[in-house]
């Protein structure tokens, strides 16, 4: 699939849920801390942290002009764009280019890694548990770079799709919206799910 097909999931997710600077100050030759790396230009970094007792890693895009400030003062949307089994997130961004329509919006750009390169969606694939990464990721997002934990959406790819599918019935309460393709769940739905908005291309 295209990347314009892959990139037009992003606007669905803006109709479907509503997604809604100034040039930052010339800065001191001195240390950076990771709230202050927010600058006039795109940033792209790779972040980890440690999770039941694994480095778990992720690509972190920020938009031009999106400050620290803006996002606690305005609205910065969390995107959490899933690769695919056997695909690198290095990868999944490529494919799906999504920074060309989400820096309009100060929205901040995730790709995680999964271990060995999958996720484990239930029945599938490997034995970490993904996800309570991914809602400690999300939550590490909200604490430390002030994303809008009103507005977390989840996209991906095949095995990224499925791990997509499974957070909105598992965690309908942290995920405002998910859109994928080429994974149709067939999980159970959890008890306290809540409905959220759903498309999945397939």
């Amino acid at each position: 699939m295209g990347k314009r097909a892959v990139a037009a999931v992003y606007p669905f997710l803006l109709l479907m849920a509503a997604m809604s600077g100034c040039l930052s100050e010339s800065v001191e030759e001195a240390p950076l801390s990771p709230d202050e790396v927010f600058v006039a230009e795109p940033t792209d970094t790779r972040e980890c942290f440690e999770h039941d007792d694994q480095e778990r890693c992720w690509m972190i895009h920020i938009p031009a002009n999106t400050t620290l400030e803006y996002c606690q003062e305005q609205s910065c949307p969390l995107l959490i764009d899933l690769h695919g089994r056997h695909v690198t997130a290095e990868l999944q961004n490529n494919l799906s280019d999504f920074a060309r329509v989400t820096d309009a919006d100060h929205t901040i750009l995730l790709h995680p890694e999964g271990i060995g390169w999958g996720w484990n969606f239930g029945w599938c694939c490997g034995e970490e548990n993904d996800v309570d990464f991914l809602l400690t990721l999300i939550d590490h997002m909200v604490e430390d770079r002030s994303a809008d934990a009103s507005r977390v959406y989840l996209s991906g790819w095949s095995n990224g799709c499925f791990m997509s599918q499974e957070m909105a019935m598992v965690a309908s309460h942290k995920i405002t919206a998910i859109a994928c393709m080429a994974g149709y769940t067939v999980e159970p739905i959890s008890a306290d799910y809540s409905p959220i908005p759903v498309m999945e291309f397939h």
